[in-house]
């Protein structure tokens, strides 16, 4: 089944083929009347004729059929053909308005997000970030092997919500709620760092919106997520029995669709003004296997 991302980056793309297909200059036109001179009264003539006609077709030109070579010279000699810069704005205004339609990464880590969640933890309704965050938590250990911060941070919340001084785990992801992110809004840049006070919510924040860390750190923390959403990866040994999971494959889902094929990031609100914050260009490298093992 053709999931209804899959049928709008398609519809985009298709969209896109016609507008610039439809997009001619007076060169394009002039090599085709230059091949229609050139065959003379050659059997081919009919063939190039037809080529021309498609031309003017898309160009809008009206024309007669059956007259000479003269009367298409003057013709394309007094119509107007877009110039470069015509042409120009036309396909950024093109790319542009496609672009409009093109899903962002929320979207593509809400599709993943709905598809690996388990019903029975009772967590769908809540928002894309906190989903992400209390998956870290049940299934992760909150990721304090890995190195994060922001346990304390989110256990004191849970208390204070739940106006209790100690609370199980399970009563923990019960009462956190979305209102924890708030804390991010003025925490520092030590804090919001992996290993600070609210490096796991900051983790958290940043894979639901799609803010891509430089220096590599979205990169693990793709690793991490992989990990408590048990997704999967194959490395190609059809022999050693490993099956491609096209629903859980990190290749395709998290490092080509979500991670470094998104362009949307550039024009959303998260990168205005705080570029330099971000990694601009992806390398484009998947999976390095040795970090899956």
């Amino acid at each position: 089944m053709i999931s209804t991302i899959t049928r709008r980056m398609n519809t985009v793309l298709d969209d896109l083929q016609r507008e610039f297909k439809s997009i001619c200059t007076i060169t394009d036109v002039e090599a085709k009347m230059y091949s229609v001179k050139a065959a003379g009264s050659k059997s081919d003539r009919a063939s190039k004729l037809r080529k021309l006609f498609d031309l003017l077709d898309i160009c809008g030109i009206s024309y007669e059929r059956g007259r000479d070579n003269q009367y298409y010279e003057n013709l394309i000699k007094t119509a107007h053909f877009p110039d470069f810069s015509e042409i120009e704005e036309r396909m950024i205004m093109a790319l542009y308005s496609r672009y409009k339609e093109y899903p962002n990464p929320e979207e593509y880590m809400s599709r993943i997000v709905n598809r690996l969640c388990f019903n029975e933890d009772l967590w769908m309704q809540d928002s894309l970030r906190l989903r992400i965050l209390k998956q870290f938590m049940k299934y992760g250990n909150y990721l304090s092997d890995a190195g994060y911060g922001g346990r304390k941070a989110i256990t004191d919340y849970a208390k204070t919500k739940a106006k209790k001084k100690t609370l199980s785990g399970d009563d923990v992801l019960i009462f956190v709620d979305d209102g924890i992110f708030s804390c991010l809004e003025d925490a520092t840049k030590a804090q919001k760092k992996p290993d600070g006070k609210y490096g796991l919510l900051k983790l958290s924040d940043d894979l639901a919106t799609g803010k891509f860390r430089a220096e590599g750190s979205t990169k693990k923390g793709l690793y991490l997520f992989a990990m408590v959403f048990g997704m999967t990866y194959f490395s190609g040994k059809v022999d050693s029995g490993e099956i491609l999971d096209y629903r859980t494959d990190i290749e395709i889902n998290l490092f080509r669709d979500y991670y470094s094929n998104n362009l949307m990031r550039f024009i959303s609100e998260a990168y205005r003004g705080r570029l330099c914050e971000y990694e601009m260009d992806p390398s484009g490298q998947g999976i390095n296997y040795k970090n899956l093992y």
